[in-house]
């Protein structure tokens, strides 16, 4: 008797549920039935590839097991293909392989041809990466034409999807796309039945014009993918697309977005798809090369090699070591980029892959132009262009070209890096591929400004300017340092012409839209550094976060106290304890990027006007002299504004001698703290003090000295490694530059715009002494609580969610400070419960209108590409403060309590704040002239200058 359709559900179910076994389902079931027992599970085996490749592999079995078990070959043989598909989907690619080939075997010695053609559908998605494409389209071919012969719709379609993916992996995008329109004709020719195969198609067909820069029309087809991916709820596929998505973005400049998705990819896959998984990270690898940050670059792809070694991944290793090869260049590592570039080329030429072959020709150019080597650049490039143009990839072909008239440049080709570069650029500005506009603005630029078109090369120069501006405004706090390390060119160029050509106002407002540039967008968007706290995933993210902060704590002091007893740890345990601080401080990293990431962006920094000189000098007060320094790259240079008149001048001052300068000094500072106040080598070491801060002076200061002669007030914007320097400090005739004039420092001038705020009198004070080791701390809170009111929070009530109050006029922190040249987002402030960094600060509003940071080294900063600083000041002014007082280097409290008591008390009496700490320098000074200024002249004034509000 034939079990009726509801029955035959029944024990389907049972078998899938695993409530009943197969024996029991098999028992008195007709032929019919047990075939349609088999449909079912294969049907459930293929819903679970895009969903759990594991559960996919687990019904595989159970059809082999059904198919033993009535001695039925062509269910053994169908369970093994399905074994297959599962293997392949979970990353075991030679199993996989291995898999289909006894499939086929199978179907063939029962002579079911239709079973071998199906067999041969699977291994074509993974021919390339096991570099077996010669017979898995031979065998594609045969099976074409037995499924037309047996009209096999369904099969010919998944045959066509897989075979045109081939060709788009090998870049013959044409004929991928000849075979896509096929298969697509063949689908909507079984009408409903057809529709849930369109999906793969339209991904597929987006996927092939992504690679071919048409990221228009792919973005197209993969929006109708998506329509019907939705429907379907197929999260892998949908995840596929969004890594494609990601990659399009990449191209776009659009970083953080394509890094977002690029996450979003890897958090779904990492528990459900390894091939995915990987594949997201390798996006990630991408991201940071196009970001500069080559270092972490290097170590993901090396990590991932690995992984796809496991995975007998040939094609998507090669990729790997691609990027690799990129990483490595980046960091001049010419020998390693080399290896994975030949290791590279290897695969490829096995694989047959002519256009992965021209572009690793093209990279080879790249590595000579990074070298010097411009012939042997020049004649790379011209191979990979002509490959490129033959083959039709215009923006490959517009790279190649690029590269070429970089290589001509080089060499004093002018007329033919013009035609060479006008043709790039016009093909780049086709594409939407950044960073491709950028360098083809910039060569044309070059090439204008060696045949002396100074008109056309500014023209370019600008444009390539306006092109990282546009990029840049989309970054995270933290991906923009690095997207700005080789950016600069166009910028430097802009302003040498505006200085030659005597444009002293232009020059000035293209330096100072670059530097102000971060400041202004963060400081009128400040909720685009807050990370969200409303979403689990971020929640996670936090709590893992504050967990791996305490740890590293731990061991951080661990390491402190056994230098500071002057005790070693046992041998075998140091290198742990080291290890284990890299491993944290290299998640923390990642945590703190992925909330970042999180962060919502805001539309307002796409709308922010340039600042213009009139902006910057209407902010000067009568008595003042902005000086903002400026290096082109072999010379230094200094700007000056007052209310009326801005000038330029041209130092004499080697950067090589000055860096010397500032290097030694530096130096003599640590020495002098270490020796302390009356030591025998206090003296010396003051006397080779004055002398190196009198030839700082003369070198920065003395050619501008009669702009500043008689000013109350310098306000000076420093540059590059003049960051670092103290320039109150500075002497001459015997006399520091505090004695004459009131100093305050700004990152950029463009901050002197910002509005200060108006808070009601008052203080907010965090005083922690870390176990009585800062003493003076609880005396410098009551000192600014009983000048201002407000509220003191002590040893253990000092708490970083005491940040979290509405800001009043005053925040002042005494606590222990730390600050790490190599690792300068890891600076922080030692409180009751816990490190409070840089990334913390910018959590909160911290509005007020000065914010002191009595601690040591809270005023240190690395300086990184952009002249951005990274450092707990800047975290402080990027969460609103309008001034900052902080420290260069280590404080005695006992001098700072001095010191903060002059300058509270001055502030109290209506004193401006640059006053306030003159005066109290000052003090010093008149009272122990001969004291070497690393004991009292720690201490600097960022930002707003003027008195507190009344």
């Amino acid at each position: 008797m034939v079990a009726t359709p509801p029955v035959l559900s029944t024990k389907l179910a049972g078998l899938l549920d695993g409530s009943l076994d197969i024996a029991t389902v098999l028992c008195g079931s007709s032929d019919e039935e047990i075939r349609g027992l088999v449909d079912g599970v294969k049907r459930e085996a293929n819903r679970y590839w895009s969903i759990d490749p594991n559960r996919s592999l687990q019904l595989a079995e159970m059809i082999v097991q059904i198919g033993e078990t009535c001695d039925v070959p062509g269910y053994v043989a169908l369970g093994i293909m399905a074994r297959g598909d599962a293997l392949k989907l979970l990353g075991q690619l030679q199993d996989a392989w291995k898999a289909f080939e006894q499939a086929a075997a199978r179907f063939l010695a029962i002579g079911d041809e239709v079973g071998w053609a199906r067999s041969q559908i699977g291994p074509l998605f993974i021919c390339v990466q096991l570099n077996e494409v010669d017979t898995a389209l031979a065998n594609a071919e045969k099976a074409h034409a037995i499924l037309a012969r047996h009209q096999q719709p369904e099969l010919l379609v998944s045959l066509a999807n897989n075979r045109g993916l081939v060709f788009t992996w090998l870049g013959n995008y044409q004929d991928a796309l000849a075979v896509f329109s096929a298969g697509i004709q063949t689908a909507q020719e079984m009408g409903t039945a057809g529709e849930g195969y369109l999906g793969n198609f339209y991904a597929n067909i987006g996927y092939t014009y992504q690679l071919l820069a048409d990221f228009h029309r792919a973005e197209h087809f993969y929006k109708q993918a998506l329509a019907v991916y939705s429907v379907r709820n197929d999260t892998h596929w949908i995840t596929t697309i969004e890594m494609n998505l990601a990659s399009i973005e990449l191209s776009r400049g659009q970083y953080r977005r394509a890094l977002q998705r690029s996450h979003r990819a890897y958090d779904y896959a990492v528990d459900r798809s390894p091939q995915q998984a990987v594949d997201a990270q390798v996006l990630m690898v991408r991201c940071y090369c196009h970001l500069n940050r080559y270092r972490e670059a290097r170590d993901l792809a090396r990590e991932l090699i690995g992984e796809y070694q496991t995975l007998s991944a040939h094609f998507t290793k090669a990729m790997v070591l691609f990027q690799l090869s990129l990483a490595e260049a980046g960091l001049s590592n010419w020998s390693a980029a080399q290896t994975a570039l030949d290791d590279t080329e290897l695969i490829f030429h096995e694989l047959g892959a002519d256009v992965w072959l021209a572009t690793i020709q093209l990279h080879r150019a790249v590595i000579a132009v990074q070298q010097g080597q411009a012939g042997i650049a020049y004649r790379e490039a011209s191979a990979a262009a002509e490959q490129f143009e033959q083959l039709g990839l215009q923006a490959d072909y517009a790279e190649a070209l690029l590269r070429r008239g970089q290589a001509l440049i080089a060499c004093g080709e002018t007329l033919d890096a013009e035609s060479t570069s006008k043709h790039a650029l016009r093909l780049a500005q086709k594409s939407s591929v950044a960073w491709m506009r950028y360098s083809a603005h910039l060569l044309v630029g070059r090439v204008a400004k060696a045949q002396h078109d100074v008109h056309r090369a500014r023209r370019h120069f600008q444009a390539a300017v306006a092109t990282v501006d546009r990029v840049q405004r989309g970054l995270t706090i933290t991906l923009r340092p690095g997207f700005q390390e080789n950016k600069t060119d166009a910028l430097r160029e802009l302003v040498q012409l505006s200085l030659d050509a005597g444009r002293i106002g232009d020059a000035f407002q293209t330096l100072e839209r670059a530097k102000s540039q971060g400041f202004q967008s963060y400081l009128t968007s400040r909720d685009s550094l807050r990370w969200s706290t409303d979403d689990p995933t971020s929640q996670a993210l936090i709590e893992e976060l504050e967990r791996l902060r305490e740890e590293h704590r731990l061991f951080h002091r661990q390491v402190q106290a056994d230098h500071a007893e002057a005790r070693e740890p046992p041998t075998e345990q140091l290198p742990d304890l080291h290890l284990e601080i890299s491993r944290r401080e290299k998640r923390m990293r990642a945590i703190t990027e992925q909330l970042f990431l999180r962060s919502p962006e805001d539309s307002k920094t796409q709308h922010l006007a340039p600042l213009s000189v009139d902006d910057i000098q209407s902010r000067l007060s009568d008595d003042a002299l902005l000086v903002e320094y400026y290096n082109d790259g072999s010379s230094w240079w200094a700007f000056a504004l007052d209310r009326e008149q801005i000038t330029v001048h041209a130092l004499a001052v080697p950067s090589r001698e000055l860096d010397d300068w500032l290097s030694h000094l530096h130096f003599n500072i640590t020495c002098a703290l270490k020796a302390g106040t009356h030591s025998a080598s206090a003296r010396p070491l003051t006397v080779m003090a004055h002398r190196l801060l009198e030839n700082i002076f003369r070198g920065l200061l003395q050619p501008l000295e009669s702009r500043f002669r008689g000013r109350e007030r310098l306000v000076i914007v420093p540059f590059g490694s003049l960051h670092y320097l103290p320039f109150h400090l500075l002497r001459t005739d015997n006399h520091y530059l505090i004695e004459r004039h009131d100093v305050v420092v700004l990152p950029a001038a463009g901050l002197i715009t910002h509005p200060k705020p108006h808070r009601d009198r008052g203080a907010l004070v965090l005083a922690h002494s870390r176990e009585g080791s800062l003493p003076q701390t609880q005396a410098e809170a009551d000192l600014v609580q009983r000048l201002f009111g407000g509220s003191v929070r002590g040893e253990q009530a000092a708490q970083r969610k005491a940040l979290q109050q509405p800001p009043c006029q005053i925040l002042h922190i005494a606590a222990h400070g730390e600050f790490r040249m190599d690792e300068p987002d890891l600076a922080y402030i030692e409180l009751a419960d816990g490190l409070l960094y840089a990334d913390d600060l910018m959590q909160h509003d911290l509005s007020y209108e000065l914010v002191t940071l009595s601690a040591c080294e809270t005023g240190r900063a690395k300086v990184v590409a952009g002249d951005d600083l990274i450092g707990l000041g800047r975290g402080c002014l990027y969460a609103g403060a309008s001034a900052l007082l902080v420290s260069l280097w280590r404080v005695d409290d006992i001098v700072a309590l001095a010191l903060m008591n002059t300058v509270y008390r001055a502030l109290s009496a209506g004193a401006s704040k640059a006053t306030a700490l003159g005066d109290a320098q000052r003090a010093f000074i008149n009272t122990e002239d001969a004291l070497h200024p690393a004991f009292w002249g720690a201490f600097q004034l960022v930002g707003n200058a003027d008195p507190l509000s009344s």
